[in-house]
């Protein structure tokens, strides 16, 4: 059996064309390289490589065993870190969330649960990438905004989230029972920095606006309760981040978009240790 610091000279020697390359790549003499390359060959029985003074001409034997042992490494690598991702998830909860509302709903459930686990937590926008990371184990819970129901994942409808236009009591749409994004389109807004898919959907939705994004949440709350500038809210938020002392008005908005439904993703395998996440809303 060829070790594995032995693929890994191959792979240099084969890709660096010279010893005095390989070696400084691999942060080794050159003697030592030399030494590697004539036990590979051993283990095979023949040259794998066309050996010339400095230089190594590879031959075709010496490209396919390279090539095998490329793939050998790449194939180490993931198992490596795919045994360490599970050997992590046995202490450390990481989910990963399109939107804040139900990263802070699964976030409550779980520390209600399983209060004795550490939690990180992430927001993406990306629900492709979202979703890559659960299936490669870099995150254990995963919220979309589409179920993932095959043979690897199981889904929980976590609720559906209803976009308001947040206002000062001032402002004319204080007085109306909803509007569209059409009726305010060209505001200036007040906005969180993170909203997750919530941004693309409002820049794409009011292409005419403009956003004063806040990175401190302490800091976007503090604007919101002194300034007439419109804002955001929704039903979900409302209940779980906003006082109820709060002056201002939250208008529906009544788009089909403005509407977003959410679900809990995790593998079938975890399923019953994370339990139901059903949030009343």
């Amino acid at each position: 059996m060829i070790e594995i610091y032995l693929l890994e000279q191959l792979a240099a020697a084969a890709s660096c064309g010279t010893l005095s390359k390989a070696a400084q790549k691999l942060c080794i003499s050159q003697p030592a390289l030399t030494k590697s390359i004539r036990k590979i060959e051993s283990e095979f029985g023949f040259p794998l490589f066309n050996h010339m003074g400095n230089r190594l001409e590879i031959n075709e034997e010496g490209k396919l065993a390279a090539q095998y042992a490329e793939k050998i490494l790449r194939e180490e690598e993931e198992m490596m870190n795919r045994v360490r991702q599970q050997e992590k998830s046995r202490h450390l909860i990481t989910v990963e969330s399109c939107a804040p509302a139900p990263l802070a709903a699964v976030q409550q459930s779980l520390l209600h649960r399983m209060p004795e686990v550490p939690l990180q937590l992430q927001m993406l926008a990306d629900e492709k990438q979202i979703a890559a990371d659960l299936s490669q184990r870099v995150c254990q819970i995963a919220v979309l905004t589409h179920s993932l129901e095959d043979g690897l994942c199981t889904s929980q409808k976590l609720f559906t989230e209803h976009l308001y236009f947040s206002v000062m009591p001032a402002h004319p749409a204080a007085a109306m029972k909803a509007v569209s994004f059409h009726d305010i389109d060209g505001e200036t807004f007040l906005i969180q920095e993170n909203l997750g898919i919530w941004w693309p959907l409002v820049q794409r939705e009011l292409p005419a606006s403009r956003f004063i994004r806040q990175s401190s949440p302490r800091d976007l709350n503090t604007l919101r309760e002194n300034s007439s500038l419109p804002a955001f809210s929704t039903d979900i938020a409302r209940r779980l981040f906003q006082p109820f002392e709060s002056k201002r008005i939250d208008v529906p908005i009544t788009d089909s978009t403005a509407s977003v439904t959410f679900y809990a993703v995790c593998l079938k395998k975890d399923a019953a240790r994370f339990g139901s996440f059903a949030v009343s809303a």
